[in-house]
């Protein structure tokens, strides 16, 4: 599940996704059943989100109502197998290349504009198995099981925070994390906010919401940094 600037909530699962907007209280939804399963669903960009499949190396971008607008094969590319992708606000998406450990940036017609090959030849002593990626204000964020990588927007490495991989997201312009017994702050600075018993379904710009009743989705609290 995921919450626009709109409030408009995004829900997802296999290769079903739907959307409930927060004024009207329409809801639209699609099947991408020819494209397999999500992967991942991105809102970078709120006016123009997309779906990436790993099974057909496909990014599908959407509008407001879920239909489709364009796809990109990423496979013509010939960029390798693509494992992550994120958006970027400066246009064009980052992928990560699992087998070759190599960070990509394209533009929207799928055109390379930055590459860093074989990251896995660093001294850094990493897997370089990235679980999770995203961009937001002048730093893309990089997940493998151990580290939270910190790249600026040209692909440089700027920091390393080594930190057990949990489920992350970005807030407010840091990366917090759930492990299941806490909530912490890991960028920019080192922090644990609180113990939570419950888990959190989705987060937005205003703060992390629980479900206070997990049979129960429509109690919530929040919890705000």
């Amino acid at each position: 599940m995921q919450v626009d600037v709109m409030g408009n909530v995004y829900r997802w699962n296999n290769n079903e996704i739907d959307k409930i907007e927060q004024g009207t209280k329409l809801t639209f939804e699609n099947n991408f059943l020819s494209f397999g399963d999500i992967q991942n669903f991105d809102l970078t960009n709120p006016f123009k989100p997309f779906l990436f499949f790993e099974n057909s190396q496909t990014i599908v971008v959407l509008d407001n109502t879920l239909s489709t607008q364009s796809e990109l094969n990423l496979e013509r590319l010939n960029l390798g197998w693509i494992t992550q992708v994120c958006g970027s606000k400066w246009s064009g998406y980052w992928l990560w290349n699992n087998m070759t450990k190599s960070l990509i940036k394209i533009n929207p017609i799928g055109e390379p504009i930055i590459q860093i090959p074989n990251l896995a030849q660093s001294d850094i002593q990493s897997s370089w198995e990235i679980k999770w990626m995203a961009e937001n204000g002048n730093y893309l964020f990089m997940r493998d099981h151990e580290h939270l990588f910190v790249f600026d927007l040209f692909g440089g490495l700027n920091k390393i925070i080594n930190v057990p991989f949990a489920r992350t997201w970005i807030l407010n312009n840091q990366v917090v994390q759930y492990d299941q017994q806490k909530i912490e702050i890991i960028y920019p600075n080192r922090q644990i906010l609180v113990r939570v018993p419950n888990e959190p379904y989705f987060i937005n710009e205003d703060g992390l919401y629980f479900s206070i009743d997990t049979l129960d989705f429509r109690s919530w609290s929040l919890f705000r940094p």
